[in-house]
């Protein structure tokens, strides 16, 4: 009787293993090729000079961050 379980716990270990290492696929390391808006090049707009205004805005946002990582 021990044989007999013993057969069927090697069989079942086997077939468990078969399934597991079976099942695996083989795996592309590199994904397929596609075209997409990243793969191609892209132009930054003009860069505008900034107003009085705005640069007035940005020295004291500046000012403001200086201050608190002092």
């Amino acid at each position: 009787m021990k044989k007999y379980i013993q057969y069927i716990g090697v069989s079942l270990a086997v077939a468990v293993a078969g399934v597991v290492l079976g099942a695996c696929e083989k795996i592309d390391d590199v994904p397929p090729y596609k075209e997409s808006s990243t793969s191609k090049a892209y132009k930054l707009p003009d860069p505008t000079t900034m107003t009085a205004d705005e640069t007035a805005e940005f020295n004291a946002i500046k000012a403001e961050y200086d201050a608190a990582t002092k």
